[in-house]
């Protein structure tokens, strides 16, 4: 089981990583379509926006539910059978299949992206 300085930590950074992702997009007016000069590479980033906010969403909830396994508000066994729905359901890291890749998108999405990525490795190797 993971210990709760462990989990308080990564809740904070990824509630970080969300206000992040909702200050980019709202103070850059990251979909607007003056800022790409393909319609493909906007779409990509429109795409990989929501999957990095689902992604975010099923890392925030599967920590949540770790902390209430820690406090005594759910089992151990619920816990597990949550876990292995909530990775099998959270989105994967980026894909290429627009044709455009994570590089091709700005630099402040594919920063987003690129951290987001990291942190549910570490997620689900915990």
């Amino acid at each position: 089981m993971i210990e709760t300085p462990t989990l308080d930590a990564a809740v904070s950074e990824t509630i970080g990583l969300m206000e992040d992702t909702r200050d980019y997009v709202m103070r850059t007016n990251a979909y607007a379509p003056e800022h790409f000069a393909d319609p493909m590479q906007r779409l990509a980033a429109i795409r990989e926006s929501s999957r990095l906010t689902g992604q975010l969403t099923s890392i925030l909830s599967w920590l949540l539910w770790q902390k209430a396994t820690l406090a005594g508000e759910i089992s151990r066994s619920e816990m597990a059978l949550h876990t292995v729905e909530l990775m099998e359901a959270a989105p994967q890291p980026a894909a290429n299949d627009l044709g455009c890749a994570v590089a091709d998108l700005p630099d402040g999405l594919s920063e987003l992206i690129a951290k987001t990525d990291r942190l549910f490795t570490r997620i689900t190797h915990m």
